[in-house]
C-alpha cells in the first residue's frame, strides 16, 4: 500500500471515529481514571521508541455525570533499564466541578512493571504488571456539608493488582488485562434522594478486566492508532442501603465498549506530544464507581532521554 493510500485510510478511520464521538450522547467508563488500560503493555500502541527513560505531563479533560467536569494534571515517569523492562509511576492531581460543587487533591497513584520479549522482526510479547494506590480522597463533602457522588471525588478508595499480556504484530496491538480489588477502603457516604446521581455508600468496586485491538499506523514524525477497547465488570458493584444494609447493584456489572484515538507527535531531537481520546459505544447500565464519561481526551508532553 503507497503512502497515499494510506493516508486516505486513517483519515477515513478518524472521520469515523470522530463522528462518533460527537454524535454519541452515551457514557463511557473513564478509563484514564479506572488506571489499567493506560498501564505499561496495556496502554495504546503509538511509537516503538528504544529511549531509555520518559518523562512526561499530561493533562486529561472528562465530561462525566449530570456534566461534572474533572480535569487532571498528571506527572507521569517511564524508566527503561534495557529495551525488555521498563518501570512506570504517575499520581495526578484532580479538580473536579459541577452542580453540587466543586473538589480538588491528589488523586490515587499508578505503579506498573512491563516485560517485553521481542519474537521476530515487527513481532512483541510484553506483559505488564502493577498497582493502583489509594492516595486520593472518596468522601469530601461540598460547602452544603453533604457527601458529594462518586464522580466529585478524587480516588476510587481501592487497593488493585493490574496484570496483563500484550501482543505486537505486524502494526496490529492486542492486550488482555484484569484489574483486581484486592482492598476496598472507599468511605463515600452518598446516597441518593432525588439528585439522579448513583448511590455509592461505602462503595465496593468489582474487578475489571480489558481487552484492546488496535492498528499503528506511522507517516513520518506523526503515527497515529485507532483502537476498540472493552472494559468487563466481572462482578456487580456493592453499596450500602438507606438502612446500611449492603446491597448488590443490579446493572452496574457488563461491558463497556470504547472507540478510542491515539496519536504521537515527534519534535525537535528528545520531545513529542501524545494526544489520546475516546468516545462509548456501549456502557454499563449502573456505573456508582464515578467512572462515567461522555468523552475523555488527554494531552502528554514528552521528554526522551
Amino acid at each position: 500500500m503507497n503512502t497515499t493510500c494510506k493516508i486516505y485510510k486513517v483519515l477515513g478511520i478518524l472521520i469515523f471515529i470522530f463522528t462518533i464521538m460527537s454524535g454519541n450522547k452515551s457514557y463511557a467508563q473513564g478509563c484514564s481514571d479506572a488506571g489499567f488500560c493506560s498501564a505499561g503493555n496495556l496502554q495504546a500502541v503509538t511509537d516503538d521508541t528504544t529511549s531509555n527513560e520518559i518523562a512526561a505531563l499530561k493533562a486529561i479533560y472528562g465530561a462525566g455525570e449530570k456534566g461534572v467536569i474533572i480535569f487532571h494534571l498528571m506527572p507521569e515517569l517511564e524508566w527503561s533499564f534495557n529495551k525488555r523492562n521498563a518501570l512506570q509511576a504517575s499520581i495526578p492531581f484532580v479538580v473536579t466541578s459541577g452542580k453540587l460543587g466543586n473538589n480538588s487533591g491528589i488523586g490515587d497513584m499508578m505503579i506498573s512493571y512491563s516485560y517485553s520479549v521481542p519474537l521476530k522482526e515487527e513481532v512483541q510479547l510484553g506483559f505488564t504488571g502493577g498497582f493502583r494506590i489509594p492516595t486520593g480522597s472518596t468522601n469530601k463533602s461540598n460547602n452544603n456539608f453533604y457527601s458529594l457522588p462518586m464522580p466529585y471525588q478524587t480516588g476510587l478508595g481501592t487497593t488493585d493488582l493490574i496484570l496483563g499480556a500484550s501482543l505486537q504484530l505486524s502494526g496490529w496491538n492486542f492486550a488482555l488485562g484484569y484489574q483486581m480489588v484486592i482492598n476496598n477502603n472507599n468511605k463515600n457516604s452518598y446516597f441518593d434522594t432525588g439528585l439522579g446521581y448513583f448511590s455509592s455508600r461505602n462503595l465496593q468496586r468489582g474487578d475489571d478486566a480489558l481487552i484492546r485491538v488496535g492498528r499503528l499506523f506511522k507517516m513520518g514524525k506523526l503515527n497515529i492508532s485507532p483502537s476498540v477497547l472493552t472494559i468487563y465488570r466481572v462482578n456487580q458493584d456493592i453499596i450500602d442501603d438507606s438502612s446500611g444494609n449492603e446491597l448488590k447493584v443490579e446493572g452496574s456489572d457488563g461491558i463497556t465498549l470504547n472507540l478510542n484515538l491515539s496519536t504521537t507527535y515527534m519534535f525537535l531531537d528528545h520531545y513529542s506530544l501524545r494526544l489520546d481520546a475516546g468516545a462509548p459505544l456501549v456502557v454499563r447500565e449502573k456505573r456508582p464507581d464515578g467512572l462515567t464519561r461522555s468523552y475523555v481526551a488527554a494531552l502528554a508532553i514528552r521528554r526522551h532521554f
